[in-house]
């Protein structure tokens, strides 16, 4: 499945938005501390769909 043409622009403009504030608020840590940061937020993810809803 692919994103059809016409909305290709949006859907990049949008997700442009976030991969910039990420690049944002990483930068400033280490890399120990952006691998912690991506670990726990697996972590959380895990758990998230691992628990009863």
């Amino acid at each position: 499945m692919s994103i059809a043409a016409e909305k290709r622009p949006a859907i990049q403009g949008w997700l442009a938005r976030g991969a910039a504030s990420w690049r944002t608020a990483l930068a400033p840590l280490s890399v120990s501390e952006r691998q912690l940061f991506v670990h726990t937020l697996r972590a959380y993810e895990t758990a998230m769909l691992e628990s009863p809803a």
